[in-house]
């Protein structure tokens, strides 16, 4: 991330993402970046996807999104 810093400064994660993801997003900040954390609804989804950059969440200086995703499989693994 350290190569983008000059023109790429902002990050967009969500406020219930793993706590490593969380304390690397903290880490950059501390580094200058600005990081977007994106609530959750009632329903637990973070944000529409198709709608994600309409929220003016990504912008031209947004290098990385990071989203956990689940999904459930039916075959008991």
């Amino acid at each position: 991330m350290k190569f983008y810093k000059e023109k790429k400064r902002h990050v967009v994660t969500s406020q219930t993402e793993h706590k490593c993801v969380l304390d690397f997003c903290r880490h950059l900040q501390e580094e200058g970046f600005e990081v977007a954390y994106l609530p959750v609804g009632n329903d637990g989804i973070v944000v529409d996807l198709e709608k994600l950059g309409g929220w003016g969440a990504i912008r031209p200086d947004t290098p990385l999104v990071v989203g956990m995703g689940v999904g459930e499989r039916g075959d008991g693994v």
